[in-house]
């Protein structure tokens, strides 16, 4: 979210796609809505080349393109080849957009598997965040409440501190579900 906040507009369209269960015409049709293309439900071919043609004027125009696909180890394969496929211009050589995987652990085994060799071969750059530690989870925790617009001394004790750590195994997403029980 930080991400799509602060990307300057005038060199970046951002696209978050948060619902990694689309199938590759849904995936067109929500691209040709968040592109403001013609998006035709009864002729998916013309909204994949509403899609295309808006993807190319945005980088004609100096726009790089990029998507944010939040929970892609959940994402049909179908899905993902059509967004690698759009990534290289469908056959014109064009970079017409970047694509940003965001995922557990499991991501990486997937994109492992033979089925996605052409998907893995595209990719430039990988980030594995790190766990946690102890202190990483108290002022973790403390920023959250923070940039929420906390204003208060620490919630969160010692102890519960510890407990989060541990339950948590360090990973943000399990920090924010126990922190939110607790």
């Amino acid at each position: 979210r930080w991400l799509l906040r602060t990307l300057p507009t005038e060199h970046f369209k951002a696209i978050h796609l948060a619902d990694p269960t689309l199938s590759a015409q849904q995936l067109d049709f929500a691209l040709a809505e968040a592109l403001g293309a013609e998006c035709v439900r009864d002729d998916p071919d013309r909204t994949r080349a509403s899609v295309e043609a808006r993807l190319r004027a945005c980088t004609e125009g100096g726009r790089q393109m990029i998507v944010l696909v939040d929970e892609a180890h959940a994402m049909p394969l179908e899905t993902l080849e059509r967004l690698r496929l759009l990534g290289q211009g469908v056959g014109s050589g064009d970079n017409l957009l970047r694509l940003v995987f965001l995922g557990p652990p499991e991501l990486d085994q997937r994109l492992a598997g033979a089925d996605y060799a052409a998907l893995r071969d595209r990719i430039v750059h990988s980030l594995r965040l790190r766990r946690l530690n102890l202190d990483d989870v108290r002022d973790y925790l403390h920023q959250r409440l923070k940039a929420a617009g906390y204003k208060g001394p620490r919630v969160f004790s010692a102890n519960a501190v510890r407990l989060i750590a541990g339950l948590s195994r360090g990973l943000p997403r399990r920090i924010n579900l126990l922190a939110d029980k607790g």
